[in-house]
């Protein structure tokens, strides 16, 4: 059996569909599974597939279903799995040669259960790349996770299968956002000895920078939904009282209030601004300050609304 299943969710990626599969079979570390799942594409994402399964029949598995959105098919990856550690990595985006090798490392040294490296941003419509933000200023990397100390995206994460399966944690196949962020604080939630590598071992593609999409007002709903739904699981999962109380004020004082007032200020000009405002302020009231610096622009950006 493999030690690792890289489990690849696909949607109509075949612009760079080859790309991400080569980087994960130019690995230096080689004991691997690549589980590709077309999600119902309509491009020639199939083509591809086929291509690769032929070349490399021992290392590739494939499936294909009806779109049912990328939470179903990861979760689906995860079902049919061999590994003893899952790695994500969505189908345009790519590992540097060493993120296996280097979160083995972890595992082996270490005795690690979750890895977390770092990234590089790459965004497309501009070239532009910067490096992911990974500062570990407390002993809980959850609480570093929270408060926006530790930037991991989906695609720079190792995790111990049996973690998965023994708490019952998969995506949120309700969720249309955030459910990334849920899922990897049920991962974080109940590590046992997760770890982090300080160097950029994935690349995330980005279309373009701060789009008007990316930050409309109704994401701000859709941040309340998903940190409403952490906030229940640290509070039904986490057993260390001191823990969890500050989890939860990292989540309620400073990472919603913060979601809330900045996407509120990108979106100043749309209709029923004051409406939403006044809704919202239930949240914002909630800020406490419990997160550095950070929590000191925040609190200005609040008093400028």
């Amino acid at each position: 059996m493999p030690k690792i299943s890289v489990i690849i969710p696909i949607y109509n990626k075949g612009n760079r569909l080859k790309t991400t599969i080569q980087s994960v079979l130019d690995q230096s570390y080689q004991d691997f599974e690549i589980i590709l799942i077309n999600d119902g594409s309509t491009d020639n994402t199939d083509e591809i597939i086929q291509f690769y399964k032929e070349q490399y029949p021992t290392k590739i598995n494939c499936y294909s279903q009806t779109n049912k959105g990328v939470s179903a098919t990861r979760n689906f990856g995860m079902t049919v799995s061999k590994g003893d550690y899952i790695s994500f990595l969505d189908a345009d985006d790519s590992y540097h040669r060493d993120f296996l090798q280097e979160t083995m490392v972890q595992v082996n040294e270490k005795g690690s259960d979750v890895i977390l490296t770092k990234h590089h941003k790459h965004f497309l419509s501009s070239g532009k790349l910067i490096q992911s933000k990974m500062k570990i200023n407390s002993r809980d990397i959850l609480k570093d996770f929270i408060l926006g100390k530790i930037d991991a995206n989906t695609d720079s994460w190792l995790i111990k299968k049996t973690l998965l399966n023994d708490n019952q944690i998969c995506f949120n196949e309700a969720l249309t956002f955030g459910e990334d962020m849920l899922f990897f604080i049920e991962v974080l939630t109940n590590a046992h000895n997760p770890s982090c590598v300080l160097k950029e071992l994935t690349t995330y593609n980005i279309g373009v920078e701060n789009s008007l999409s990316s930050n409309s007002i109704d994401k701000i709903y859709k941040d309340i939904e998903w940190i409403t739904l952490a906030v229940q699981y640290i509070s039904k999962h986490c057993n260390d009282e001191s823990r969890k109380l500050a989890l939860l004020s990292a989540l309620e004082c400073y990472r919603l209030p913060a979601a809330i007032v900045y996407r509120l200020h990108l979106n100043k000009t749309v209709e029923n601004y004051s409406e939403h405002k006044t809704a919202l302020m239930k949240y914002i009231k909630k800020f406490r300050f419990n997160n550095g610096l950070r929590s000191i622009k925040l609190f200005k950006a609040i008093r400028s609304l």
